[in-house]
């Protein structure tokens, strides 16, 4: 029975949720993830005081080290990146849709 009911979710439902406007969702997420990832980078390689407290504390020191705010940055960089990356996907895949919903 429940091969049953996960075949027909798989043939009506997955088919229905993956489609241009799911793609377009996610490109315009993957958009704001990057743009917040890089600006969240930026802040924190220049040791913004607001940007709140995201590292351990070291004995003896309020501050970051060097080494926390190069980690801590290259690190949102590199999920920035990965945020474009989604999004060029995203992008593809709503041409994709577009395309074989205007030849059908």
């Amino acid at each position: 029975r429940a091969r049953v009911c996960a075949s027909a979710f798989l043939r009506q439902g997955a088919g229905k949720m993956c489609n241009a406007v799911g793609c377009g969702f996610c490109a315009m997420m993957s958009i704001f993830g990057s743009f917040f990832m890089f600006l969240l980078g930026i802040l924190i390689a220049n040791n913004y005081k607001f940007v709140g407290e995201w590292y351990h504390p070291e004995p003896g020191m309020g501050a970051p080290t060097k080494a926390q705010i190069d980690t801590a940055s290259k690190n949102c960089f590199a999920v920035g990146g990965i945020y474009i990356g989604f999004t060029v996907l995203s992008i593809g895949m709503t041409c994709f849709f577009n395309r074989k919903a205007k030849s059908s």
